[in-house]
């Protein structure tokens, strides 16, 4: 029987990082810097949307200082919460559109996408939850002011809204990845296997997983 290894995606949700306890933030830092200095990693970093300052993120400080931005997806979670329209246009629009100048440093992001908040205690199924946060923005984009009327720019913003495009472009970056690194890898140890004694036309060698930190 012929045994293939193909790659496969490991999802590891990391604590976030507090300043409180110092030990608890020690620990914390170490363990997801030590995820960061794999090459096979990438990133999914959840902040909340309603912050004023995306630097003000320690996550974000550590993804940025650490060469992966190409590697992350920026998640703002809880934008359901924000109500006025200075602040959806501020925390949402600008930074989804990549537009706020605080998006200037985090240019070379994989993607940056806006989401409602979930709790663990809601009982609808995810295609009512799906649906739902739908309908959320929607509202959301309906009558926008002018700089957001186009259509084009509101096509750019659903495209960087909602749990079913931030799933979209997690594929898009873990499938860019396997072009990029497995099968270049693949394909150079079955060229070398020609040459190798014990190596056969149905070995392999292995992928490691990529990793999803937060």
């Amino acid at each position: 029987m012929l045994k293939v290894d193909v790659p496969t995606i490991e999802l590891v949700d990391l604590p976030g990082i507090q300043l409180y306890p110092t030990d608890l933030y020690k620990q914390t830092r170490k363990l997801v810097n030590s995820y960061l200095q794999e090459e096979d990693t990438l990133v999914l970093c959840v902040v909340d949307a309603t912050i004023p300052s995306l630097d003000s993120r320690i996550a974000v400080k550590m993804v940025r200082g650490s060469a992966k931005l190409p590697s992350t997806i920026l998640a703002l979670t809880k934008a359901d919460l924000i109500r006025d329209e200075e602040s959806i246009v501020e925390h949402i629009f600008e930074r989804v559109l990549n537009r706020s100048k605080e998006m200037a440093e985090l240019s070379s992001l994989a993607g940056c996408v806006a989401v409602v908040n979930r709790l663990h205690r809601d009982k609808v199924s995810l295609v009512e939850a799906e649906a739902a946060e739908e309908a959320i923005f929607n509202e959301l984009f309906e009558d926008p002011a002018e700089a957001y009327a186009p259509k084009t720019v509101q096509q750019q913003l659903r495209q960087n809204t909602t749990t079913a495009q931030l799933i979209a472009k997690l594929d898009h970056i873990f499938s860019a990845h396997i072009k990029q690194s497995w099968i270049l890898t693949v394909n150079s140890r079955h060229h070398d296997s020609d040459h190798r004694p014990g190596w056969g036309p149905g070995t392999q060698p292995r992928c490691s997983g990529s990793r999803n930190t937060s």
